[in-house]
């Protein structure tokens, strides 16, 4: 009996000292997870989406993140906020959601982003056309107004704003 003590005790230390070098594995990782995350943001602010997919899939992603986000080094709301705000007035609405969407923010958060920036579509789209005009000064109308509309549609603008801003910059006799 006295063998088998022993030998429970024995086993009780190797269990142990498996753990705590597996906890130790665990807080090293986390640590790498930690650091990476930090060389991350440090060059800009990252939804949680892009800072999950760079640090990859680990069994300390989660915990990472979520710590990441309780220092508020993660909020999507707040990036949503900050991206659309850089970006209204080169870029439309659709193209707006379609880049945060990309990053992983969910539709909800994005069109309240956008909804909350108050955004001016077509004194953007009017600004933008009237720059892009002296790009195709050369062409003609018809080839201007193209250009025009197709430039704005590639920015994510709907057709009745890229209409209503062709119109603001060129005479619509010719092109319409």
């Amino acid at each position: 009996m006295a063998d088998q003590t022993f030998f429970d005790e024995l086993r009780a230390m190797v269990v142990a000292a498996e753990t705590t070098e597996q906890l130790e594995a665990e807080d090293e990782s986390y640590k790498r997870l930690m650091s990476k995350a930090g060389r991350v943001l440090a060059r800009r602010p990252h939804s949680r989406a892009e800072v999950a997919t760079k640090l990859g899939d680990s069994t300390q992603t989660d915990g990472v993140l979520d710590r990441l986000s309780e220092l508020g080094l993660i909020d999507d709301v707040d990036f949503a906020r900050r991206w659309v705000q850089e970006r209204s007035s080169r870029r439309g609405r659709r193209a707006l959601l379609h880049e945060l969407h990309s990053k992983g923010i969910d539709r909800e958060t994005a069109e309240a982003a956008v909804e909350a920036a108050g955004i001016d579509e077509q004194a953007g789209a009017t600004d933008l056309a009237a720059r892009y005009l002296r790009r195709v000064a050369s062409k003609p109308p018809k080839a201007q107004a193209a250009a025009i509309q197709a430039m704005l549609l590639r920015r994510g603008y709907s057709y009745e704003v890229i209409r209503s801003a062709v119109a603001a910059v060129l005479p619509p006799e010719g092109w319409d």
